[in-house]
């Protein structure tokens, strides 16, 4: 049994219309230079291809460890993926992420992308004159 394999170019092209990228390529695209900056009092961290994943909550062992009684003991992380940075809640109250013009919004045991800036609050809506709050930014060369 053969099987008869036709291509019909319905407009003319110059090149392959796909190309298959290699791993080389991506890592390329990848290697900009960028970070996320948090900022929480006068604690500053940076998350990036350079950086270890940053873990917030309540326990000490925390990268951010917040005082907050809303917040879980292992509330959150900041997690470097795929040239993205995600913000994934592990809590039970979840995390509130306020970005520059728009209104907070909670992720619970969800994952969103972080971009621009704008800050979080572990556990309850955020205010703007409260200390509990985390500043993000991402910052790219």
């Amino acid at each position: 049994m053969s099987l008869a394999i036709q291509r019909l170019d319905w407009q003319e092209q110059e090149q392959a219309a796909t190309r298959v990228s290699n791993s080389l390529e991506h890592h390329r695209v990848a290697a900009v230079n960028q970070c996320l900056r948090l900022q929480y009092g006068p604690l500053t961290l940076d998350a990036g291809p350079n950086y270890s994943d940053v873990l917030m909550g309540r326990a000490e062992e925390n990268h951010i460890a917040v005082l907050n009684d809303e917040a879980s003991r292992q509330h959150a992380q900041i997690l470097y993926r795929r040239c993205q940075f995600l913000l994934h809640d592990l809590s039970t109250n979840g995390t509130y992420v306020k970005k520059e013009a728009l209104q907070p919004f909670l992720v619970r045991r969800d994952s969103i992308v972080l971009d621009g800036k704008g800050i979080l609050s572990l556990g309850v809506l955020p205010d703007e004159s409260a200390n509990e709050i985390v500043q993000f930014e991402l910052i790219q060369d």
